[in-house]
């Protein structure tokens, strides 16, 4: 029998939100093809419909020159190498981002520290609440610096 990710299952036993505007686009940068598909499965269940799957630096960097209203769901590690320089860039255009991360965050730069960050393996109630937060929603988000 096939195991189907827990992320997914969980997400498959919440309510969907109403559809979100056609306009709110969300890039999610991961690099691991199965826990993207299952949080991009997860985020269009829970009702962002407009999701951007990213799986490098280059893809993401792509998407938000394409769009550049989108938020963006940053993985620091990307193949060995960090998300980092792409996060800065986003700041300072004052765009909308967080963080995933499954190695924690004490190499992350000073300028980064306060941006929104979740530790995989993430819980849904914790990344709704994160996306929530980036297109302007109320509600806190769980910070696992």
């Amino acid at each position: 029998m096939a195991q189907v990710p827990l992320l997914a299952l969980i997400c498959r036993e919440n309510l969907i939100k109403t559809m979100a505007e056609p306009d709110r686009y969300l890039i999610l940068l991961e690099d691991n093809p199965l826990i993207l598909l299952d949080m991009q499965t997860c985020l269009t269940e829970l009702g962002y419909a407009q999701v951007l799957p990213a799986s490098s630096l280059e893809e993401a960097q792509a998407l938000l020159d394409n769009y550049p209203d989108a938020a963006a769901l940053l993985d620091i590690n990307i193949r060995g190498t960090s998300s980092f320089s792409l996060a800065l860039a986003l700041q300072q255009q004052n765009r909308k981002f967080g963080f995933l991360t499954g190695y924690g965050t004490l190499n992350m730069p000073a300028e980064l520290k306060a941006t929104p960050t979740l530790r995989k393996p993430v819980q849904v109630a914790d990344l709704d609440r994160m996306v929530g937060r980036l297109f302007g929603e109320t509600g806190s988000t769980t910070d696992d610096k």
